[in-house]
């Protein structure tokens, strides 16, 4: 397999937005990833004026909904906040959402506006939970699909699966300790595929701010990893 992009989700009010410019100039593969939730501000997920301002800056970004966020499009049909994040800058969508205990979902009607909104990545979690109700290998490749056993707890990886027919990515407890174990597993796989690792608790400080430090030893490594298949 051939990693193509890393995500690191969780960028927040902290970060210094010219330090992740830089990195993202230095290191053009990496993918910042915004959580939305319905408590902005707190922790892991920045106030609306901060992501105005990552917008406006040019970083490179994913929006990662959870709670409400995640809801609206897949239990009420509403894709409003979908449309107008595309519409913002924002490159693709991550809907974290765990269909065994959600209520009342409709993934149909999810699907029906992918298609129609093919330039609209939308990233579903593969798990346990998700894999009793949905067919992963059926989801049309409009879709990305995202291996997370973890769910941003920091559960480490312990098998890398066969990547999907769609853009497949790979998360679970990925710090700068184990990625180049990690990575190197996925490189030296005989599978031909494209795929992207996701990180988020194995690059936060012991207070959950974001650590640049380690930010930049993970794109470090991953650019060796990267540069492996050229």
């Amino acid at each position: 397999m051939e990693i193509n992009k890393i995500t690191i989700t969780g960028i927040d009010n902290s970060n210094d937005i010219p330090e992740l410019l830089e990195l993202q100039k230095q290191y053009p593969f990496v993918e910042w990833g915004v959580l939305f939730a319905s408590k902005p501000g707190k922790d892991r997920y920045p106030l609306p004026h901060v992501i105005e301002d990552f917008l406006t800056a040019g970083l490179n970004l994913s929006a990662h909904f959870c709670g409400t966020w995640a809801k609206e499009p897949i239990e009420e049909g509403n894709f409003d906040y979908l449309t107008a994040i595309f519409k913002e800058g924002f490159k693709r969508v991550q809907l974290k959402y765990n269909f065994d205990r959600g209520k009342g979902w409709e993934l149909t009607r999810l699907i029906k506006w992918s298609k129609l909104n093919d330039n609209c990545p939308l990233i579903l979690q593969c798990n346990k939970s998700n894999l009793k109700h949905v067919d992963f290998k059926k989801i049309p490749e409009s879709f990305h699909i995202l291996y997370d056993s973890s769910g941003g707890s920091g559960k480490e990886i312990k098998k890398l699966e066969k990547p999907f027919k769609n853009y497949t990515g790979y998360s679970g407890g990925i710090s700068p300790f184990n990625i180049y174990s990690i990575g190197l597993q996925i490189t030296t796989s005989t599978n031909k595929s494209k795929v992207w690792l996701d990180m988020e608790s194995g690059v936060r400080d012991d207070k959950d701010k974001l650590d640049l430090s380690k930010v930049r030893k993970i794109l470090e490594l991953s650019e060796f990893l990267i540069n492996k298949n050229v």
